[in-house]
């Protein structure tokens, strides 16, 4: 059981993040713009790691409904909370105003 939103010793070990990912091998692979598609994490996943895809990109959304095409293993989405280079990936709250 977790205390204090800590993870118990089983899932910090290798095994545990396994189990907890529902993979073979506790290996995620790196979400790389433009290049972790779904053909990369869906070979990852089938390898039995975790294939991660990126979201940053409308290619990598794109690839977020076609990888179920490619795999029935576990997939992740990264998503890029402070992306800039598309403002359509995030939807932020203008910045408080100022106190006078």
């Amino acid at each position: 059981m977790p205390v204090d939103g800590v993870p118990s010793a089983p899932t910090r070990s290798p095994a545990g993040l396994a189990a907890l990912l529902g993979v073979r091998i506790p290996i995620v692979q790196a979400p790389m713009t433009y290049i972790a598609g779904a053909q990369l994490a869906a070979a990852v996943s089938n390898a039995g790691a975790l294939g991660v895809i990126e979201t940053t990109s409308v290619q990598g959304r794109e690839d977020l409904k076609r990888v179920r095409d490619l795999t029935d293993a576990p997939v992740a989405a990264n998503i890029a909370l402070a992306a800039r280079n598309d403002p359509s990936t995030v939807m932020c709250s203008p910045p408080p105003a100022s106190a006078p």
